[in-house]
């Protein structure tokens, strides 16, 4: 009980921090929402913001699984970074688009989580986002 309060706290923090970061990131290419967004993610993982966001996907799993949490946290992260991946790829950094989209794939592989779905609590934002962008 005490654990998934704990898992509960930090999910709800880590949306606070980046629903306007990711709809600056995505509607207005801001590319410090980016780092804002890379930073929540990091520390959602209990990792740096240097560390999280440059290893290479399998060893970012490697990682989410050492923490005890990654089952709980998986979606969370696999949405933000496919969310960063098309603000990147908006931004034409095609490089940091690819590291974030296989980094999130291979989150979903490793953590059995569909890619395709949005956590709820980014369902409107979402969908505010494909409604201003026209996907």
């Amino acid at each position: 009980m005490l654990q998934r309060d704990y898992i509960e706290e930090i999910i709800e923090r880590f949306v606070n921090a980046i629903l306007e970061p990711m709809r600056r990131a995505l509607l207005e290419h801001d590319l410090a929402a980016c780092e804002t967004i890379e930073r929540q993610i990091a520390e959602l993982m209990s990792l740096s913001p240097d560390t999280a966001m440059s290893l290479s996907p399998e060893s970012l799993c490697t990682m989410m699984l050492l923490s005890g949490i990654g089952d709980s946290i998986a979606g969370y992260c696999c949405w933000s970074m496919l969310r960063l991946a098309d603000a990147y790829d908006a931004m034409g950094k095609p490089d940091l688009a690819e590291l974030r989209r296989a980094q999130a794939e291979a989150i979903g592989r490793d953590f059995m989580y569909d890619t395709s779905v949005t956590p709820a609590e980014f369902e409107a934002l979402d969908q505010e986002i494909r409604e201003q962008i026209g996907d």
